[in-house]
């Protein structure tokens, strides 16, 4: 069972974002009218992916992303605005926003956004996993001076690196 929380201080807002993934099977849509309940109900309750309201009064989208980065790192918190800015789709996704979707096209894109989220957030589990049952590992690579393999070799080895300090994409 899947379990979002959905974060607007509107309530038509939140109503529409609600009623739109409750078509999907198999999904529990908790619903939240601010940052500040919606940090309490990602505490209180296991609650598989955030999504936000961009502008909201008492905290907004992106000081509840900050907020849930800090304690629970491997929460997908998917952004939402009224005021679609590539700018803030930007600023939110540098900051670990898994997604952004602009409320002018939820009905197209959210569902098909929070599917695409869910699966990559439990590939990368499961590839978790199986990194950290790994005994041993040795790699030994021939390099040329060619920029193209030396970039692959440093994402390799930050993936790398990542996995065995246990260290979350944003770190």
């Amino acid at each position: 069972m899947t379990t979002v929380l959905v974060v607007d201080d509107s309530a038509v807002d939140r109503r529409l974002a609600m009623g739109l993934l409750e078509q999907n099977a198999g999904w529990t849509i908790l619903p939240a009218a601010g940052g500040a309940e919606a940090v309490a109900v990602a505490f209180k309750t296991s609650v598989d992916l955030v999504l936000t309201d961009l502008q909201m009064p008492d905290m907004d989208g992106l000081s509840l992303l900050a907020a849930l980065r800090r304690d629970k790192p491997d929460l997908p918190v998917i952004l939402m605005t009224a005021a679609g800015s590539e700018d803030l789709a930007v600023q939110a996704l540098r900051l670990g926003a898994a997604g952004y979707v602009a409320k002018r096209s939820l009905a197209a894109e959210l569902s098909p956004t929070v599917r695409r989220v869910l699966t990559a957030v439990s590939e990368e589990r499961s590839q978790q996993t199986l990194r950290s049952r790994l005994l041993s590992r040795q790699a030994t690579y021939r390099l040329e001076p060619d920029l193209t393999v030396l970039m692959a070799l440093s994402r390799h080895l930050r993936h790398f690196i990542g996995d065995v300090w246990q260290l979350d994409k944003t770190t």
